[in-house]
């Protein structure tokens, strides 16, 4: 179960990679979320307990800020809101 959790939250991930990277033009936050992606994605795959509240915290960040632009990240929404779940069932 964990590892087709894992697999369906990697592909999420490479999808709304590739939807951010069509942003790029708006700005440093747009890369920001690129690199933040990019280690959510390196923890998804070899979670480590003592990561869990650093990248917890970068979900929510990221939830936060991408709150008001929620209609052009659907995916991307949907991931982070699979993440925080995901989180919570890890040690």
């Amino acid at each position: 179960m964990d590892a087709i959790m894992k697999e369906e939250l990697r592909e999420g991930i490479r999808e709304s990679r590739k939807t951010l990277e069509g942003y790029r033009w708006f700005g440093s936050q747009v890369q920001e979320a690129l690199d933040a992606l990019d280690e959510i994605e390196r923890f998804v795959d070899d979670p480590k307990p003592e990561d869990k509240p650093r990248i917890a915290g970068m979900v929510r960040e990221m939830r936060g800020r991408l709150g008001p632009y929620s209609g052009f990240v659907r995916v991307l929404m949907e991931i982070l809101t699979k993440l925080e779940a995901w989180l919570e069932q890890q040690p």
